[in-house]
C-alpha cells in the first residue's frame, strides 16, 4: 500500500556537468516536457528577490517563513 496518492512528480533535481546537453537529452530523445529553466544561480535570485543569506556551515543558506533552513553546496569539481 502506497503512503500517499501520487499523481506526478512536481521537479526533480540532478546535476551535470554539461547542462544544454542533458536538457537536450531529455527534451529531445525522452520527450519531456521543459516547463521552466533559470539562467541564473538560486544565490544570485535570492539576493535579487531580497532573501537575506547566512551563512550554514561552509554554505549559505536561507530560512523559509516558518523557519525551515535550506542551504547550498558548491558542486564538486573531479
Amino acid at each position: 500500500m502506497a503512503l500517499f496518492d501520487a499523481r506526478g512528480i512536481d521537479h526533480v533535481g540532478i546535476r551535470y556537468r554539461d547542462l544544454p546537453r542533458a536538457v537536450a537529452w531529455f527534451r529531445d530523445v525522452l520527450g519531456l516536457p521543459i516547463e521552466h529553466e533559470a539562467r541564473t544561480m538560486a544565490v544570485a535570485a535570492l539576493r535579487a528577490a531580497g532573501v537575506p543569506l547566512r551563512p550554514v556551515g561552509p554554505n549559505l543558506g536561507f530560512e523559509d517563513p516558518e523557519g525551515t533552513v535550506f542551504h547550498f553546496m558548491s558542486a564538486r569539481v573531479g
